[in-house]
């Protein structure tokens, strides 16, 4: 199996059992002719149910927004379970009370509960999926998951063959931490379907390695397709105008070690690369050395479970140490690195990609939004410094960023977030995209002074600004913008050259 079918196999969704309790049944009596065979690989357990200190789930926590604190879940034991053994379905509590070991649970030695976080407003309570294979000796690759136990999202499904879905929360964080010493020590690339994921190393006081990891769950909408990889429709090389038909919001990351087409990552840090994206069906990476170029090719549906074009974006966090080895660059001293999102058959597609080092993390961060995924290639070409060229300051605070606009990937062009002030000068280059916001509340009316200078654009999608507007320079020259926000009103200088 190939790192890619792997990949995919593991976002295979989970089809929980259900069954009609007989009205004399009792909570957590057996229902006769269920059962949940052992799985293979078999999946990690509670460090608490092994009473063992390696290869086993030590935390689940969920980050609360309001005390900026990590709230760590509380573990529900089934008295049931019996490690190895097949589980039978039980009866679950008629009154709807969650009892960790019955109905959909049964196969599972714990249960997390987290009051208050699932999406209808209840507690949610979830159950871990983590398993590790070596397809290479010393080389494991492991899946960091767990999945929501209730939780039901409100929105109707279009296809008849599904009633609900189960999920997370939109946007909340979590945090999963695995007593995994060989695993951790051997980390390596990592893919995820959700925002801002991260990858720590940790030695715990008993010696052993702890991989953490955490990220924000998002909406994903998949294909999933039961016959050979070969025909799945989403993985072919052709334009495709599939339907999703499984939508899910779960936590997910996949770590690959450095090993067969990654194995020119050998020698860098764990987690040294970090893509993720809303990619449904799965990913592929490439690397070309020769050109400074990391080839992604992201593949999912183009319609969403509810028949809307996905509007996909895409993420990448590198680490300077990766870059230093596998292409010979300094990091810190690079301009922006250049985006290219093309189809298949090489023609460019549209999309705003962001790109920023960060010296405090050691990190190249690139964002991206704006395409969609009916065949879309991904190439990141790592900029080198022009000789004797002062490279541009980087910014740590996340304010502002800086990158590359595509359709005309050949120019040096830039997204740039600005706080809007009245008597700003702003400085930029033709093409540069120049988004601005501000809290003053009100209708924008924005006036194109100097006429062939600007183009104003409507606010992109993604960026965290949901107030405001974007200009484009097209072309040089100085001219003065004259915006409009309610009764207020604010001017700036904008210099293109």
């Amino acid at each position: 199996m190939t790192a890619r079918q792997w990949l995919a196999l593991t976002l295979t969704t989970l089809f929980f059992l259900a069954g009609t309790s007989p009205s004399i049944a009792a909570v957590g009596d057996v229902i006769p002719g269920r059962t949940f065979e052992p799985h293979n690989p078999p999946y990690w357990l509670a460090c608490s149910t092994l009473n063992q200190t390696d290869n086993c789930v030590e935390s689940i926590e969920l980050f609360d927004e309001k005390t900026k604190t990590w709230i760590k879940g509380v573990e529900l034991k089934n008295p049931w379970f019996k490690q190895g053994s097949s589980m039978p379905l039980r009866e679950e509590d008629p009154s709807g009370k969650f009892v960790c070991g019955t109905g959909n649970t049964s196969e599972y030695d714990v249960c997390y509960e987290f009051p208050g976080a699932a999406i209808d407003g209840s507690s949610q309570y979830v159950a871990t999926i983590v398993y590790s294979k070596e397809e290479v000796p010393g080389f494991p690759r492991i899946k960091n998951s767990f999945v929501p136990l209730n939780g039901v999202d409100p929105r109707k499904p279009l296809d008849s063959r599904t009633n609900a879905w189960q999920v997370l929360k939109p946007g909340t964080t979590w945090r999963m931490t695995l007593i995994a010493d060989k695993v951790a020590r051997g980390a390596g690339l990592a893919w995820a379907w959700m925002k801002n994921p991260s990858i720590d190393i940790e030695t715990g006081k008993d010696g052993k390695k702890r991989l953490i990891t955490s990220g924000s769950v998002q909406e994903v909408h998949s294909y999933r397709h039961d016959g050979p990889w070969d025909k799945n429709p989403c993985m072919q090389d052709v334009k495709n105008e599939l339907v999703a038909n499984d939508y899910r919001v779960e936590y997910s990351i996949n770590i690959e070690p450095y090993v067969g087409e990654y194995a020119i990552l050998q020698g860098t840090p764990p987690g040294g690369m970090f893509l993720n994206s809303n990619g449904g069906c799965a990913y592929e990476v490439k690397f070309d050395r020769q050109n400074n170029k990391i080839i992604v090719v992201s593949t999912g549906p183009h319609f969403d479970v509810f028949k809307n074009v996905i509007d996909g974006w895409f993420e990448a966090s590198i680490r300077g140490d990766l870059i230093r080895k596998v292409f010979g660059l300094e990091p810190k001293n690079m301009q922006e690195a250049i985006i290219e999102v093309t189809d298949n058959a090489g023609s460019p597609k549209a999309a705003i990609f962001t790109t920023q080092y960060k010296s405090v993390t050691d990190k190249v961060e690139i964002k991206g939004l704006g395409f969609t995924f009916s065949s879309t290639k991904i190439a990141i070409t790592l900029k080198k410094p022009v000789e004797g060229e002062t490279p541009p300051p980087s910014n740590n605070s996340g304010s502002s960023t800086s990158g590359s606009n595509s359709v005309d990937n050949l120019k040096k062009n830039s997204t740039r977030i600005y706080t809007l002030k009245n008597g700003a000068t702003i400085i930029a280059s033709p093409g540069d995209l120049l988004v601005f916001k501000s809290k003053v509340k009100g209708r924008w009316l924005v006036e194109s002074g100097g006429s062939g200078l600007i183009q104003t654009l409507p606010l992109p999608k993604g960026l965290g600004v949901t107030s405001g507007f974007a200009l484009k320079a097209t072309a040089k020259g100085t001219t003065t913008v004259p915006i409009k926000i309610g009764a207020k009103v604010f001017k700036i200088k904008l210099v293109v050259k």
